[in-house]
């Protein structure tokens, strides 16, 4: 997951190039390790926002099944009819997403990421998924370790960055409550979850290309990076200013 500080960099700035073409997603799922007898965990809800205008795009599974009229007591024996359109819907998205990147927290295999996605996708409706370049897949946890170091923040990461920078979220479910918040069939309260996530990686990405994300401690290339910004404003506050005095002092017949 850690990657080096120049390699954050240029995934930084590529972001910053590319704003408009950002999506932030995460998505929600049964138990990674238990519960399925070695199958691919159940995906729930996967959540889209747009990060350059901020409207969010949800595809969850109590959603589903109240279009496709499957009472809340009924989703959880109906649940892999309901998933199966639930990610149809979600790949129509990306078919009409094609050359987005997306912005994602260690959604980066197998356990967890854009292929347990595909896989679920494929087993359910026996196709294949529609790609999702690798190369358009940016991992936000990554960033962090890369532009701030490795303890950047105390783990668990998510929580403890949420009350570094304003608090953690309302709705914020931890991941392993999240599995017993699942078992219960709690589907609307996942989804909520799933959305304060994503709003707040999106924060994330913003405080960063801000350079306002507060962290626990800062790598040395970053904190030369910050007072070499300092100083260059300074210096271009100080030009400005004498070049103030210099354009007055000509047009008012050197009376400064």
């Amino acid at each position: 997951m850690a990657i080096s500080y120049e390699r954050a960099r240029s995934a930084v700035e590529k972001i910053k190039r590319h704003q408009s073409k950002c999506l932030v997603i995460h998505y929600a799922c049964q138990s990674l390790y238990d519960d399925r007898e070695g199958l691919s965990p159940s995906v729930s809800n996967i959540v889209v926002k747009d990060f350059a205008n901020d409207q969010t795009v949800s595809f969850a599974a109590h959603i589903v099944a109240e279009r496709l009229g499957i009472a809340k007591e009924d989703i959880t024996a109906r649940f892999a009819d309901i998933e199966k359109v639930l990610l149809e819907d979600f790949y129509e998205f990306v078919r009409n997403h094609n050359g987005d990147y997306w912005l994602h927290w260690n959604m980066i295999n197998i356990q967890y990421g854009f292929e347990t996605l595909a896989h679920r996708y494929n087993v359910l409706t026996g196709r294949s998924a529609p790609n999702i370049d690798i190369d358009n897949r940016i991992n936000i946890a990554g960033i962090l370790y890369g532009l701030y170091g490795e303890g950047y923040v105390a783990v668990p990461h998510m929580p403890n960055l949420m009350t570094l920078n304003g608090g953690v979220r309302r709705d914020f479910i931890p991941g392993a409550e999240e599995v017993e918040v699942f078992r219960a069939g709690e589907y609307a309260r996942l989804h909520a979850s799933t959305v304060s996530k994503v709003k707040f990686f999106s924060d994330v990405v913003e405080l960063v290309l801000d350079r306002k994300l507060r962290t626990a401690k800062s790598t040395l290339p970053m904190k030369i990076e910050r007072s070499l910004d300092s100083l260059l404003a300074k210096a271009v506050a100080l030009a400005a200013a004498v070049y103030t005095i210099i354009d007055l002092s000509v047009k008012f017949g050197g009376l400064f």
